[in-house]
């Protein structure tokens, strides 16, 4: 099995990749393969979203889907780099926490693609 079937699989089944650690893990195998998902002849789906929290200072329940999702969306981020940098903005302004964690995570990753603040 290559690691775009390993994604497949977990996408799949549902599962988490949990912290930006486990992602940091995982990402050169989502990363090298950009077309994740079917082909563009498929029916498009609804995307779950799952819901991510902000616990013990991580953000937790991220998944391969929407990993595969923004790596396809925002080609020019970091996504690792930029998912540590939130968490350091989240613990460095607790005032501003934010409640929508996937929207706040889809803006930043916009605007780092259009080379913004």
């Amino acid at each position: 099995m290559n690691a775009r079937q390993a994604v497949s699989l977990a996408v799949e089944k549902g599962m988490k990749c949990g912290s930006v650690g486990a992602i940091m893990d995982e990402l050169d195998k989502v990363l090298n393969y950009p077309e994740i998902g079917g082909d563009r002849g498929e029916k498009a789906t609804t995307p779950r979203v799952s819901p991510i929290s902000w616990e013990n200072n991580r953000l937790q329940g991220i998944t391969f889907e929407m990993m595969g999702r923004w790596s396809k969306a925002y080609p020019a981020v970091t996504l690792s780099k930029e998912l540590y940098a939130m968490e350091q903005w989240l613990i460095a302004n607790p005032a501003k926490m934010k409640k929508n964690l996937y929207r706040f995570i889809t803006n930043w990753m916009a605007r780092k693609q259009e080379g913004g603040r």
